[in-house]
């Protein structure tokens, strides 16, 4: 974020409001890892505090009207919980979207194509210095991407030990969470990821203070 930073403190800043609603994006992708489009055109009726889990409510955009292979149905939405860091973001930009009286959290992203989403964190990735080509082990290229928080989200939950169908759900896919839901009426639940990962590297610190 750091370059993005940088962009919002120049003086005289003609994209000011651009880089900042940028940068909020880019969390909400670290955060909730969904796809780009997806996040991009989240409104205000996405968000629901009403209980005590605050949580984004959304469809993935290539399923919003369209049929699936379990009996038809519309594919159920992804039901994702809200930790302070995001909700604190959330407000941020409930208040700015009350403000101008628009429905949309990010209007600026919404109003853009993914490539042109792309082109601007490619660019500031470029001002950060960061190489967008990254070398793996065994010689493997793979370029850093906006669709790279989604994998960003899908490891960070393995290490917190959340199941592989449970990640699924919650990163939207159709998988076996969503047919268990349909069988079972049953609820497919996480805490907030942030929440996950202070417990666990609270635990790894106390087995590292008595070993």
């Amino acid at each position: 974020m750091g370059a993005i930073d940088k962009t919002i403190a120049k003086p005289k800043n003609n994209n000011l409001a651009s880089a900042i609603e940028f940068k909020d994006w880019m969390i909400l992708l670290w955060h909730v890892g969904g796809s780009s489009d997806d996040m991009a055109n989240l409104k205000l009726a996405n968000l629901d505090y009403s209980g005590d889990q605050p949580c984004i409510i959304y469809k993935r955009a290539k399923h919003r009207g369209t049929k699936t292979k379990m009996g038809g149905k519309t594919r159920e939405p992804v039901k994702f919980p809200v930790g302070e860091t995001l909700k604190a973001l959330m407000l941020k930009r409930i208040n700015m979207a009350n403000q101008k009286g628009h429905e949309l959290l990010f209007p600026l992203m919404s109003n853009k194509t993914s490539s042109a989403r792309l082109k601007i964190f490619d660019k500031y990735l470029k001002y950060a210095g960061i190489n967008k080509i990254k070398v793996e082990e065994g010689g493997v290229e793979r370029s850093i991407k906006l669709h790279s928080f989604r994998y960003a989200v899908a490891c960070r939950m393995a290490e917190c030990g959340i199941s592989l169908s449970d990640a699924q759900y919650y990163l939207g896919h159709n998988c076996s969470a969503v047919a268990r839901y349909y069988a079972g009426r049953a609820s497919v639940k996480m805490e907030p990821l942030e929440d996950i990962e202070a417990r666990c590297k609270a635990t790894q610190e106390a087995v590292t203070k008595v070993a």
